[in-house]
């Protein structure tokens, strides 16, 4: 359903909020699965997107801050959580007609401390690593890897994004993290086309799975080779 819009006599436009219909994350998902074969539509990166929306109903505003980016990047309104965390800051920066610190304001600095950078980078890391596990799992899940295989491909898309991180301490992570993560997007990922898991696997740098395509031991890898064959 395509967003309602108000248009002023200067002909700028303004979307009203919640746009068009509120889905679940679950329900908006399988809507981009089911429109990734349109030629206008750029497939979005469902594994960021699953994350970026579990961080936006995260009590901390740093994880909510970098939601919020994630989301626009996507194209994907921000839910109601990060709206009421923007209104109410803001709504306390105009309280205070501009005196208390807008950053103080939204929760992302500690007015009481100066080493307020150095734990906001302390908490995007712990969001950053718990974001890997994460993609540990689910691609897991998605393609029947091992715990290595799957930390070897997040390993190397990191690497490729000049953000390495050693495979041995993320293996670690993940084993000590006990994720389960039986949700909607698990079961997405159980039952998403074969053109939908390329979609995901093309994300990562070839070399990574490669073999793993070779190979043919596991249905849903042997279902994909066959269609780049």
């Amino acid at each position: 359903m395509s967003p309602e819009r108000d248009e002023d006599d200067n002909g700028r436009c303004f979307v009203r909020y919640p746009p068009g219909e509120p889905q679940t994350l679950g329900e908006l998902q399988r809507s981009i699965v089911g429109t990734t074969d349109d030629e206008d539509l750029s497939f979005p990166d469902l594994l960021a997107l699953d994350l970026a929306m579990h961080r936006a109903c995260d009590d901390d505003p740093a994880a909510k801050a970098q939601a919020l980016c994630d989301l626009h990047a996507e194209g994907v309104y921000p839910p109601s959580e990060v709206m009421a965390w923007l209104a109410d800051g803001f709504g306390r920066w105009i309280e205070s007609e501009g005196e208390t610190p807008l950053e103080v304001c939204l929760g992302l600095r500690d007015p009481s401390r100066r080493s307020a950078a150095n734990r906001l980078r302390a908490r995007q890391e712990r969001a950053r690593l718990s974001n890997l596990v994460d993609e540990v799992h689910r691609l897991r899940v998605a393609f029947e890897l091992t715990i290595s295989e799957a930390v070897e491909m997040v390993v190397a898309r990191m690497e490729d994004l000049g953000e390495p991180i050693e495979d041995g301490y993320l293996r670690d992570l993940y084993r000590r993290s006990g994720v389960t993560h039986n949700d909607d997007f698990t079961d997405i990922l159980r039952s998403a086309s074969d053109e939908t898991l390329c979609a995901i696997l093309n994300r990562y740098p070839l070399p990574a799975y490669e073999n793993l395509l070779k190979e043919r031991t596991r249905p849903t890898l042997e279902r994909i080779a066959e269609l780049g064959s």
